[in-house]
């Protein structure tokens, strides 16, 4: 799973798409920083009666698989989803961690073929319940106080047996708390 993030990652940063405001892809002993990551960081939270699923996402400069010593900014997040009192999932146990401890359970950036809207990343999401990772796009609004969830399954041929469920929904509304 671990190699598929740094793809994941690897593919957000390297596009050969050349926008305004996207960072450049990385080079050997090189640093990206990305200031239009900053408006993501933060709590986040859905409710929906008893059910609530909330989100705390930070920013750091993590370093690539490659090229050689190159580093980017990236989102790092981690989730806790609940019904009522009874935790389903949670990575939240791990938030004093970093990218470095590989403890997260979201992991993204808002650069690449088909992210140029400064208002939108892509991420990696690890559905901890169900020992399976999801393709997670998160949209801010402009009053940058709500987050667009949608949740879908990576493309690709699957496998063997595939649950192509999630332990929560795949579309709804956080707010910043």
């Amino acid at each position: 799973m671990k190699k598929y993030l740094f793809i994941i990652i690897f593919g957000l940063f390297v596009s050969t798409l050349s926008i305004a405001q996207m960072p450049t892809p990385p080079q050997p002993n090189g640093n990206i920083t990305n200031p239009t990551l900053d408006k993501f960081v933060g709590t986040w939270l859905w409710t929906n009666g008893v059910v609530t699923l909330k989100i705390i996402l930070k920013k750091e400069n993590i370093l690539l698989p490659f090229p050689e010593n190159s580093r980017a900014d990236a989102i790092v997040g981690f989730h806790i989803f609940k019904q009522g009192n009874n935790i389903i999932e949670s990575s939240m146990g791990y938030i004093h961690t970093n990218h470095n401890d590989k403890y997260y359970s979201i992991l993204g950036g808002n650069s690449g073929v088909g992210f140029d809207n400064p208002n939108e990343i892509g991420c990696s999401i690890r559905n901890i319940a169900k020992n399976k990772s999801g393709e997670l796009t998160l949209i801010i609004n402009s009053s940058l106080d709500k987050l667009v969830w949608t949740l879908k399954n990576y493309e690709g041929v699957k496998i063997g047996p595939y649950d192509y469920s999630f332990s929560y929904p795949r579309t709804f509304v956080l707010i910043r708390q």
